[in-house]
């Protein structure tokens, strides 16, 4: 099995019946010696603490003797598969989730420190909606110093967001595409395809007098709807957990069973 077979549990799933088929049969090769290892538990259980035998021939003792030291070495190998190739995985892709939580989280916090500096001491905060924060971007003056760090302009700290959300998605993209879930991808593929990210910001120029304001290009306007629209994007939870192989099997079994009733 590669690696990429192994890593195929974090990407999403089409739902026809060919699929879902597809999808058990990976499920079960990737725990082939699992699953045996609990047959064969369930074998020596039998063997040890109930009357049932495998055979009852002449020679029965041995060969059941035989198939109780058979299932002993299934779980000897289905442990040392867990603990070299199981556990190794399952610790990689959970270090590989919480880098991707983090980096998703690292860009909502950036879009909502752009929200939260515009005006951040007016006492009205139930009315930042999108028509207020809109108002407030377009009326700020981008060269003024950045509300919570006073050594750049609120122009400087807006582009270096900007360059550090492309840079956090190009990276998630480019290493960790296979790992994420569809409602990451298209998350990212919103970002990036929004206005505040293809464009460059061009502030209205305050700091001229008042007849020079709208003289010149400026899109402060366009960039705050494009900021809150972001910020109203819903933050992509991690709820798939892998392929749900128990229902999958048990809707096969039952199709099955109802085909060969009829």
């Amino acid at each position: 099995m590669t690696d990429q077979q192994e890593d195929e549990e974090f990407c999403s799933y089409d739902s026809s019946s060919s699929t879902k088929f597809s999808n058990m049969k990976l499920w079960l090769s990737r725990n082939f010696w699992i699953i045996l290892g609990v047959a064969s538990l369930v074998m020596i259980f039998v063997l040890k603490f109930t009357d049932w035998r495998l055979f009852s021939c002449s020679k029965a003792e041995a060969w059941n003797s035989c198939f109780e030291n058979f299932a002993f070495g299934i779980i000897a190998a289905a442990i040392f598969y867990v603990a070299n190739v199981k556990m190794p995985n399952w610790l990689y892709r959970k270090a590989v989730r919480l880098r991707i939580e983090n980096e998703l989280s690292k860009i909502s916090l950036d879009i909502k420190r752009i929200i939260n500096s515009v005006q951040p001491y007016r006492m009205d905060f139930k009315e930042r909606d999108r028509d207020f924060f809109v108002k407030a971007f377009e009326d700020q003056n981008l060269n003024e110093p950045f509300s919570f760090n006073r050594t750049v302009s609120f122009k400087d700290r807006i582009n270096e967001i900007q360059s550090e959300i492309i840079s956090i998605c190009e990276g998630l993209f480019l290493n960790y595409f296979k790992f994420m879930s569809n409602a990451e991808i298209t998350y990212l593929y919103d970002i990036l395809n929004s206005y505040f990210i293809r464009e460059v910001l061009c502030p209205i120029e305050y700091d001229y007098p008042e007849q020079y304001w709208f003289n010149s290009y400026n899109n402060q306007r366009k960039m705050g709807e494009s900021i809150f629209y972001l910020y109203e994007l819903p933050f992509p939870h991690q709820t798939h957990k892998g392929i749900p192989v128990l229902k999958q099997v048990m809707g096969f079994l039952k199709k099955t069973t109802r085909k060969s009733n009829n």
